[in-house]
């Protein structure tokens, strides 16, 4: 028996469902099929019941799946135990969404390596909500993220600063000239958006809803500079933190009547230990935060 068949066994118990299970392995259902075949032939045990497409864990199966459970628990224990070990010394796994790496990278990869020259970085750039996904499956150790509060009972959270979100348009738009908009002045306009992974995908179309409007949305996209782009393109408009925007850009943020304000902060799994490189960071992060220009 293998550690995959075990695995895809699991599973596929523990669901009740081979296509579920296959979805949550990340492969594909025959190949779930195919393992749970094998498995039964190799044990010369009819582990379950099939009716139709459901199926249903025979009593022999469920002593399997006992057994089988104990042994991938230890070897999680294994592997975790394993991990902490490679990861402990000078060694930190972090998520940071785009907009705000734009702020904190080049300082984390400039002057708190050169203060800390032997800790070194796994550095992922994704959206908020995937930062968390990564957090909860013990990918990475520290994200520093967007954050909402439905999620306080699996992370501890640390608040670093507060944005603003504006509405961010092409210097030879007309409103481009406004201080600032409302909902129904922008109503009409075109907009490209950053896309689900990001806190500020739903914190925009909240704002929309809340004022009855459909947003005129026609790209969607996980690259901040390719949203840029197409703003630089008078291609359309789009909502990002004021603090992403550069001269160089040719793009003017706008405020929002009634701002629109994200919190940032560095986000923890809730009971993990933190290392002393972890610490470290953090500690750097909440200074180099304190000395942020207003609105960052």
């Amino acid at each position: 028996m293998t550690l995959n068949q075990m695995r895809y066994f699991y599973e596929v118990c523990r669901l009740q469902n081979t296509t579920k299970a296959s979805q949550i392995l990340h492969v594909s259902q025959p190949t779930v099929s195919i393992a749970i075949r094998e498995l039964e032939e190799e044990t010369k045990l009819n582990l379950f019941h099939r009716q139709g497409k459901k199926i249903v864990i025979t009593q022999d199966g469920y002593k399997l799946f006992v057994k089988i459970s104990n042994i991938l628990s230890q070897i999680k224990e294994l592997d975790d135990e394993i991990s902490i070990m490679s990861n402990r010394r000078n060694h930190v796994r972090l998520a940071i969404p785009i907009q705000i790496g734009t702020i904190f990278l080049p300082r984390i990869l400039e002057e708190f390596r050169n203060k800390y020259p032997n800790i070194n970085f796994d550095i992922i750039e994704t959206g908020g909500i995937g930062s968390l996904t990564l957090l909860e499956n013990d990918k990475i150790d520290i994200a520093i993220t967007n954050y909402q509060a439905e999620h306080k009972n699996k992370f501890d959270y640390f608040k670093l600063f507060t944005s603003e979100c504006c509405f961010c348009t092409h210097k030879d738009n007309p409103l481009a000239k406004r201080e600032s908009l409302t909902a129904n002045d922008i109503a009409y306009e075109k907009i490209v958006m950053l896309d689900s992974s990001f806190f500020i995908h739903k914190l925009i179309n909240d704002f929309y809803n809340m004022n009855k409007i459909t947003p005129r949305v026609i790209y969607y996209s996980p690259h901040l500079h390719s949203i840029k782009n197409l703003v630089k393109n008078k291609v359309a408009s789009t909502f990002l933190l004021n603090q992403v925007i550069f001269p160089e850009d040719n793009i003017v943020p706008i405020r929002i009547e009634n701002p629109i304000f994200i919190d940032s902060g560095i986000v923890i799994k809730k009971g993990k230990q933190l290392y002393s490189d972890e610490l470290l960071l953090i500690e750097y992060l909440k200074k180099i935060s304190v000395k942020l220009p207003k609105g960052a």
